[in-house]
């Protein structure tokens, strides 16, 4: 109601009588609504909303010096209708241009005649609120709820109005000079090398006379001079690059401070939209925001609009139901979308949450077979994650008509694009009639970020650490085959296996590689990939720039940063995913093993597990290694498994029918036939009691599911064969 108040003063004053008759109204219908004289309906809170709008038109026309392009003659009389009490209040025809963030519904003007209108006197009485003397907009503007173009920098209360363009040429200056501090880090790092160098030189290898022909006797060489030397200049040099280091980390976090919004500004503009969209669509929809004071640097904020209003827009459409279904599901008439920020190490996460439908997965699966994305035979391999991850394919919609508002296909495309430009991930999750999470990370700024610095195909390269799941070295035992390509059995799912120097496109690494390769395993949302590489060099900090046109489309290239004083090229996690399975998978990695001569007998395990899943895990890890191994599903099968064959070991779940793990141990080890015949049990159960039960039948091994690793099994298997 002030607001309203301020505005109309302000418009008066300067002769926007179309602003000021509609604030006027609009003040005493928020006057009427204050002291309950008006009730407070939908209805009514849409002819507020465009009201504002109108006044947003009406200012634009005057500013342009054009007639009005709608009837505001008619807004009036609703407007002073509605400050009566009387209802309903019919609503427009076609309804104000919306000032919300751009999604794919085309924002038409209003149909309505359009009169043109002489500049009329106010004679209505004012009135009777507790507002303040009236001002001008320059006195007191309204606070605007998205991103300003200026910063306010505080001290000792007082504020000052900085341009968005000076803060950009401070932070340059401080990016400048993190990268000059990271040069100083490798000189430091030189200067090691060669004070270590110079404590290595031994004296007494030179000729008792000192050095031929260089007229230095021995005693005049300043071989410990050069020591000292360097030891000091080194400690010294390291302990400035220490500190320049902390007050470099200091400037720099009160530079992005300077940047930083809070989430509030993205978030108040949705309302808005949600409103409007749920209402074009018949349904009630309450829109929730929780860590809007979470801050992040103003670009990345922007660039998380379009993102954000996809998939809330996707939530309506597509997750939640009508009114009447959702009551014939027993759940309450209004559906709620919930969005969440909160600030994870680095990276900002947004949770977005409704409680409808969910996603069909049967039905994005025979989608994504109609529009030829995948094959019948690949969607019939796809899993849960895999298939969901299918609705952020270009082209893809369930829709079977297109409206204004989804089923072109290219909403949910445009969130993984941006986000993909923002160094970020998304990842879905939906449980059928119950609702779908959409859960997004960004970083909490775009300057500088720590990289993982690797060799591949003689080159130098950079990783953001942020898409970096673990570093492994890759073994024979590692790997198994998935149809025509390689894999490595990561948590208990095949992660597929590529040269980096394949998905550039630069120099392939020989076919005949070494025991163990280096691997970097990337992730971007449930996928994950492992990149074999040449080295794995070092972490470090780095400044990356982005690259400028007509290179700032090269696939696979985020940027570049400057390491060492030469340029490295910083990859681009989500290309490099979507690279992944692109690749033919004819793309092998072939490493040599010394496990045995050939025709040499392999050690032989009896698995027994009544869960396929776990026994055909254990199974091919095993076979992978070199091992022949034989399945049973409960304890009684294995201990007559033992009587048909001879084993090497046994590897036993806890929990099956007939006869578990503990008795089936039991009787192997209290066992004049067995007894020497290793158990490893591997179980769900990891209370301290069941650990020391399986001890107490005697197990050689005990390892939890919820711990089990590839490696951890291997291991415990070489030791006890």
């Amino acid at each position: 109601m002030r607001s309203a108040h301020n505005i109309k003063g302000g418009a008066r004053s300067i002769g926007i009588s179309e602003v000021g008759r509609i604030s006027h109204c609009a003040e005493t219908l928020f006057l009427a609504l204050k002291d309950g004289t008006a009730p407070v309906t939908s209805d009514v809170t849409d002819l507020c909303l465009e009201a504002v709008d109108r006044i947003k038109q009406a200012m634009e026309s005057f500013e342009e010096e054009n007639d009005l392009n709608f009837d505001i003659e008619d807004l009036i009389t609703r407007l002073e209708t509605a400050s009566d009490g009387d209802a309903p209040i019919a609503p427009p025809a076609k309804s104000a241009e919306q000032e919300e963030p751009p999604t794919e519904a085309s924002t038409e003007a209003s149909t309505e005649p359009e009169p043109k209108l002489e500049p009329k006197p106010e004679p209505e009485p004012e009135p009777k609120v507790s507002a303040p003397e009236e001002k001008t907009a320059v006195q007191q503007a309204p606070e605007k709820s998205a991103p300003e173009k200026k910063s306010a920098a505080t001290k000792g209360g007082e504020s000052i109005r900085v341009a968005i363009e000076k803060l950009d040429q401070i932070e340059a200056i401080v990016e400048e000079l993190q990268s000059a501090k990271i040069e100083i880090d490798d000189f430091v790092d030189e200067l090691k090398k060669l004070h270590a160098m110079a404590q290595d030189i031994d004296i007494a290898a030179f000729a008792p006379t000192g050095i031929p022909g260089s007229g230095l006797e021995l005693g005049s060489l300043p071989f410990e001079d050069v020591r000292e030397g360097t030891e000091k200049i080194y400690k010294n040099m390291r302990a400035r690059a220490r500190n320049l280091g902390v007050v470099l980390s200091s400037l720099m976090y009160e530079t992005r401070n300077l940047r930083l919004v809070p989430a509030a500004g993205l978030t108040r503009p949705l309302v808005r939209s949600v409103r409007d969209i749920a209402r074009q669509m018949n349904k009630k929809v309450s829109f929730n925001a929780s860590g809007e004071d979470t801050e992040m640097d103003r670009v990345v904020l922007e660039m998380l609009n379009d993102p954000l209003v996809h998939i809330i827009r996707n939530a309506i459409d597509h997750g939640v139901e009508e009114p009447t279904i959702r009551k014939a599901a027993g759940k309450p008439e209004v559906g709620e979308i919930n969005v969440e920020f909160q600030l994870v190490g680095s990276r900002i996460q947004i949770t977005v949450k409704d409680d409808g439908a969910g996603v069909n997965i049967e039905r994005v699966r025979q989608k994504a077979i109609e529009k030829k994305i995948i094959s019948e035979a690949e969607a019939n391999d796809l899993q849960k994650a895999e298939i969901l991850d299918l609705i952020f394919h270009p082209g893809f919609s369930t829709k079977d008509i297109i409206t204004d508002v989804s089923g072109r296909g290219v909403g949910m495309d445009v969130v993984r694009t941006n986000l993909n430009a923002l160094k970020g991930s998304v990842f879905v999750d939906s449980e059928d009639g119950v609702g779908s999470t959409f859960t997004l990370q960004v970083p909490l700024t775009l300057a500088t970020e720590n990289g993982l610095i690797i060799r591949s195909g003689g080159q130098i390269f950079a990783i953001p650490v942020g898409a970096v799941d673990r570093v492994v070295d890759l073994t024979t035992e590692e790997m198994v085959d998935v149809e025509a390509s390689q894999a490595l059995l990561l948590d208990g799912n095949p992660v597929p296996v590529r040269y980096l120097s394949g998905l550039l496109g630069i120099e392939q690494i020989s076919a005949q590689a070494p025991n163990q390769l280096p691997a970097v395993i990337i992730a971007s949302g449930w996928r994950r990939a492992a990149l074999v590489v040449d080295e794995i060099i070092a972490r470090r900090e780095m400044v990356v720039r982005p690259l400028r046109e007509p290179l700032n489309s090269v696939r696979n290239v985020s940027g570049g940063t400057i390491l060492s004083g030469g340029v490295v090229i910083v990859l681009n996690p989500g290309d490099l995913m979507t690279a992944v399975s692109q690749v033919s998978a004819s793309l092998r990695v072939d490493i040599d093993s010394a496990d045995g001569e050939a025709g040499e007998s392999r050690p032989s395990v009896l698995v027994v597990d009544d869960s396929l899943t776990t026994r055909t895990l254990v199974k091919n890890i095993l076979e992978a290694s070199g091992y022949d191994v034989s399945v049973r599903v409960n304890g009684l099968e294995g201990w007559e498994a033992l009587a048909e064959s001879d084993f090497d070991l046994v590897v036993s779940d806890v929990q099956m029918p007939i006869m578990d793990g503990f008795e089936l141990t039991d009787k192997i080890k209290t066992s004049e036939s067995y007894g020497e015949i290793p158990v490893i049990i591997v179980t769900s159960l990891a209370n301290d009691e069941d650990k020391q039960r399986g001890l107490d039948v005697g197990a050689d091994a005990y390892i939890v599911k919820g711990e089990f690793e590839t490696r951890i099994l291997l291991d415990v298997v070489n030791q006890l064969i």
